[in-house]
């Protein structure tokens, strides 16, 4: 019973540090200003359609639907935004 509850104060322990890295990077994203970096973290992370998105913004869908397009297809810097924040 002692190890289960020692393995369960690890696994807690593990958890509370992902979500402070995750909410860091989140933050972190959040001060990228211009619309390519709103509709990416929206679609990304806040998990919101592309209608949502446009919604929530103010544009047009078709826009927004080409900046996705245009985000999709540039390289990634989340990996890179991870990186910064764990250091």
């Amino acid at each position: 019973m002692e190890a289960i509850c020692n393995q369960v104060e690890a696994y807690s322990r593990i958890l509370e540090e992902k979500e402070k890295t995750r909410k860091a990077i989140e933050e972190r994203m959040n001060e990228f200003d211009g619309l390519e970096y709103k509709v990416r973290y929206m679609r990304d992370v806040e998990g919101k359609t592309l209608a949502e998105i446009a919604a929530d913004l103010g544009y047009f869908y078709d826009w927004i639907k080409k900046i996705s397009q245009r985000v999709k297809k540039a390289p990634r810097r989340h990996h890179a935004i991870a990186k910064d924040v764990l250091r």
